[in-house]
C-alpha cells in the first residue's frame, strides 16, 4: 500500500502524475522519487509551497549514498516535475540540466546457469499469440544466443548468406571462429515444438537444424 503524501506539495505531485499517466506514460521511478522528495520536504521544509534551489540541492545530497547514475535519474524526474510546477507558479525553481553530472552507467553482467537458460527458453516458447511464429522465433533466438556465444546485435544481423547449407544432412551452419572455445563446448540443446529444433556445438562451428 502506498504511503500518503505528507507535504503541501503532495497535491501537486499527485496532479502531475495523473497528467502524465493520462498521456500514456508509466512513471514508477518518478512516483518513487517524488514520494521521497515530498517526505524530504515534510521533514526539512514543512511549509514549502513551491520548489526552491536549496530544496533540490538538499534532496539530491540526501541521495549521495546511491550511484551517480541513480541520483541522475532521480534528478531528471524531479526536474520534469519542476517544469510542470513552473507553468502554475513562475516562482518555481527549475534545475539546470547540468546541475549534477550524469555519472557512468554501470551494468553488472549476469551469467545464466543451464537451468535458468532452459527456463527462459521454455517461457519464450509459451509466448502468444498461439499458433504464431513468435514463440518459435524468440525461443530459437535465445537458444542460439546461449549456445553459440553470439551477441544480440550479431544474431539479429545474420543474413541468409551467413548460413552454410549441407545438402546431405539438411543442416545450416554458422561459422563462429570468433566465439570462445568455452561457449562451443556447452552441452547440446534440444527444444520440442511439435518439430525438434537442435543446436549442436562443434569445433569451430555451431549448427542449427530442424527435424520433423
Amino acid at each position: 500500500m502506498k504511503k500518503p503524501l505528507k507535504g503541501q506539495l503532495g497535491v501537486l505531485i499527485n496532479r502531475y502524475l495523473q497528467v502524465r499517466r493520462s498521456l500514456g506514460y508509466i512513471h514508477r521511478n518518478a512516483e518513487y522519487t517524488l514520494n521521497e522528495f515530498d517526505r524530504y520536504l515534510s521533514q526539512h521544509f514543512p511549509n514549502a509551497k513551491t520548489v526552491t534551489r536549496p530544496m533540490v540541492i538538499g534532496f539530491l545530497s540526501s541521495n549521495s549514498h546511491l550511484q551517480a547514475s541513480s541520483v541522475y535519474i532521480r534528478f531528471i524526474s524531479l526536474r520534469q516535475f519542476c517544469r510542470f510546477l513552473f507553468q502554475l507558479n513562475p516562482a518555481t525553481y527549475v534545475p539546470e540540466t547540468r546541475l549534477i553530472p550524469t555519472g557512468p552507467t554501470v551494468r553488472r553482467p549476469h551469467i545464466y546457469m543451464t537451468a535458468e537458460a532452459m527456463k527462459l527458453i521454455k517461457l519464450a516458447s509459451m509466448l502468444t499469440p498461439e499458433g504464431s511464429l513468435r514463440p518459435y522465433t524468440y525461443s530459437t533466438l535465445i537458444s542460439l544466443l546461449w549456445i553459440s556465444g553470439l551477441r544480440i546485435g550479431e544474431a539479429l544481423s545474420l543474413l541468409r548468406e551467413h548460413f552454410q547449407t549441407d545438402q546431405f544432412h539438411k543442416t545450416s551452419g554458422i561459422a563462429l571462429g570468433s566465439v570462445s572455445q568455452k561457449s562451443l563446448r556447452r552441452p547440446h540443446l534440444t527444444i520440442e515444438h511439435g518439430k525438434r529444433l537442435s543446436f549442436l556445438a562443434g569445433s569451430g562451428e555451431c549448427h542449427f537444424s530442424a527435424t520433423p
